[in-house]
């Protein structure tokens, strides 16, 4: 009798256990606002620099960097972080013409990843990720590598290491540009650099010059963070040393 009064308590335990498990991987969404149209339901931007979505995207006590929409504009990306929380991708998508509350990306759980990327294809989203590298590949573990995934029938698949570097921009010809870190731990230099891709992955590096050359003698060297007009006529970076 009482082993009986045993094996029903635990078996209790285990399915309250479980209802826990659930509950806490979902995020209920009926106390999110209802949000329809372009930009998450917000206005339009403007010429004056606003907040972005506060209290959706932009929430008290964490910093939210590297925000993008997908070029469909169905989707948003950015990334969170704050004293206590680790860099995490979060995405919000249009299902049913509204918008989503923001979560972490699946597809970038278990380590932090930041600095997420889709070009105008919208075949590929590219992100820093700290996920240890792949069997056989050289490289920093306290820099960061930059994943890929490709979009698939219910989102992106499983990401796979494309190289060094981080923090992508492209322009409307599909040309990648990237922060070129292969030197960073040698001469402490961070560089702009177009990409040559070669089934997927970083195959060639071409530093840019000229006005880059130009910011190095003001002494900017440390290029990081390049956000490239889509007919690539011209782009910004920031000195890395001043993040």
């Amino acid at each position: 009798m009482g082993e009986s009064v045993m094996r029903r308590t635990l078996l209790y335990i285990v399915i309250i256990l479980l209802q826990g498990l659930i509950s806490y991987g979902q995020t209920p969404q009926k106390d999110f606002p209802v949000l329809k149209g372009p930009y998450l339901g917000q206005k339009p931007p403007g010429m004056t620099p606003e907040i972005f979505a506060p209290g959706i995207v932009s929430i008290p006590d964490v910093t939210e960097w590297s925000g993008h929409f997908s070029p469909d504009g169905t989707e948003y990306y950015f990334y969170r972080f704050s004293q206590t929380l680790q860099p995490a991708i979060f995405m919000s998508k249009v299902i049913d013409g509204k918008w989503t509350k923001p979560e972490p990306a699946a597809f970038a759980g278990g380590y932090p990843s930041f600095q997420s990327h889709i070009p105008f294809d919208n075949k590929t989203i590219y992100f820093a990720w700290k996920h240890p590298l792949p069997q056989g590949e050289s490289g920093n573990p306290n820099l960061p590598g930059t994943w890929a995934a490709n979009r698939i029938a219910n989102g992106w698949s499983t990401p796979e290491y494309a190289g060094q570097g981080m923090f992508l921009s492209s322009s409307r010809d599909g040309q990648l540009y990237i922060t070129d870190l292969s030197a960073y731990l040698l001469d402490g230099k961070a560089y702009l650099a177009k990409l040559t891709l070669n089934n997927g992955r970083f195959s060639g590096f071409e530093r840019l010059t000229g006005g880059m050359d130009a910011l190095r003698a003001q002494g900017l060297e440390n290029q990081a963070h390049p956000c490239i007009a889509p007919d690539g006529s011209w782009g910004e970076a920031k000195d890395l040393r001043r993040l």
